[in-house]
């Protein structure tokens, strides 16, 4: 589950909750998508609320890099801890990307 907030013109904050994973990712498709060819600006999602993160979770977190480095826009992930934070470490996500680690 997720929910999208406008920071400013420029900056999206994605905020998921609970576990970011295949079924969640499925559930999710079709906003990733709108705002994957909708949104101009940068993108952070936090992560602060994730307490599982799986290679689907993973792959749309990169489907929206891709998208965004298309148009010269960036995606960074804050809040990252726990599970996530060693899957993200463990794949070097944290080396293509920006990534606040917490915890």
């Amino acid at each position: 589950m997720f929910s999208v907030q406008k920071v400013s013109d420029d900056d999206l904050t994605i905020q998921i909750t609970g576990d970011f994973d295949a079924e969640a990712t499925e559930n999710s498709r079709s906003e990733f998508e709108d705002i994957a060819a909708g949104w101009n600006g940068d993108i952070t999602v936090d992560l602060s609320a994730v307490d599982f993160l799986d290679s689907s979770g993973i792959g749309a977190i990169v489907f929206l890099s891709k998208r965004l480095a298309e148009r010269d826009r960036t995606i960074s992930l804050s809040g990252v801890s726990g599970q996530p934070k060693q899957v993200i470490k463990m794949l070097r996500i944290d080396r293509s990307l920006p990534v606040e680690f917490t915890g």
